[in-house]
C-alpha cells in the first residue's frame, strides 16, 4: 500500500539555559495536536517537543499507526519521515511539526461498512549516539473514512 507524504514543516530548535539538563536518550512529548476528529479527506497536524543532552537527533522519525478496525489500515514506517539537519548544541530542545495528509492517515475501509476508526499513533527518534527515545503514544484520533 502506498502512503502519501508527510511534511516535516519545521524543526524549531531553541537553546536551553545552562541550568537545564536533558538526558542522553532523546525524550519526546506531545506539545499540540490540531484535533481528535479528522473529517473525510482532511489531515491533522501534530507538534512533538524533543529534548536531547547532546542535541544530535538524526535520521528518521519512526511512525506507527494502530487502527481499531483492521490490520490493513495499520502501518509502521521508519524510512519516509526524515528529520531535517539542524545545528546541534548541548541540552537542546525543539519542536517537530508534522502534517499528515489524508493519505498518511490511511483511512482504509476494511469491510465496506466501517465509516469511522479510532487510530493510535506512536512516534520515536534516534540520535547519533545510538540512543532511541521512548515511544510517544498520542491519544486516539477518530478518522472518518
Amino acid at each position: 500500500m502506498k502512503f502519501g507524504s508527510i511534511f516535516l514543516f519545521a524543526v524549531l530548535v531553541s537553546f536551553s539555559c545552562s541550568k537545564d539538563k536533558y538526558a542522553s536518550k532523546p525524550q519526546l512529548k506531545l506539545k499540540d495536536i490540531s484535533g481528535n476528529y479528522v473529517p473525510r479527506g482532511a489531515g491533522i497536524q501534530i507538534t512533538i517537543e524533543f529534548t536531547d543532552a547532546e542535541g544530535d537527533i538524526t535520521g528518521n522519525l519512526g511512525v506507527q499507526k494502530i487502527s481499531s478496525t483492521c490490520d490493513q489500515a495499520s502501518y509502521i514506517d521508519t524510512l519516509k519521515y526524515a528529520i531535517p539537519s539542524f545545528p546541534s548544541t548541548n541540552n537542546q530542545k525543539g519542536d517537530i511539526l508534522l502534517t499528515f495528509s489524508t493519505l498518511d492517515l490511511a483511512p482504509f475501509e476494511c469491510n465496506g461498512q466501517d465509516t469511522l476508526e479510532q487510530a493510535t499513533f506512536k512516534f520515536w527518534v534516534n540520535d547519533k549516539g545510538g540512543h532511541q527515545s521512548d515511544t510517544l503514544v498520542i491519544p486516539p484520533v477518530t478518522i472518518e473514512k
